[in-house]
């Protein structure tokens, strides 16, 4: 299974979509899971379900910050290689906001209801998380 199919499997077994990726590709770069889950625990549904920016996106940032923040020297590496991240993104999935992937509010009683019990729902955001893995494996550690 590749990382990208197992941070998918994560979201599909009930984290959310920045969990999913950082609890996954974090720990290659250090970061424990039990770390990873806290810290990205108000990041899903585009961060609060807000629909912001979608929370594999916020998730891959993190993990961009972890392999390339190793100082203010480096910090226009991260931004250039986040910058690079959000529009392969935006380029294979059309958006980088929730709201926009998913077409439903979550702060809703319909879309709180589509989160809950809706297939394709949970289908359609666990290949989003897939697909934010797929791009971030384009980035060497």
């Amino acid at each position: 299974m590749t990382k990208s199919e197992k941070a998918a499997d994560c979201f599909k077994q009930g984290l959310n979509c920045a969990q999913a990726i950082l609890s996954v590709y974090g720990e290659e770069d250090g970061l424990a899971k039990k770390d990873a889950l806290r810290l990205t625990a108000g990041f899903g549904g585009g961060v609060a379900r807000s629909g912001g920016i979608c929370g594999a996106v916020s998730g891959a940032l993190m993990v961009i910050g972890l392999r390339y923040a190793k100082g203010m020297e480096s910090k226009e590496k991260v931004i250039f290689s986040a910058r690079e991240f959000m529009n392969k993104f935006k380029e294979r999935c059309g958006s980088i906001m929730c709201r926009e992937l998913i077409g439903i509010d979550l702060n809703t009683p319909e879309g709180k209801k589509a989160l809950k019990e809706d297939p394709e729902f949970s289908k359609l955001c666990s290949n989003l998380v897939k697909t934010a893995g797929e791009i971030l494996d384009q980035f060497p550690g």
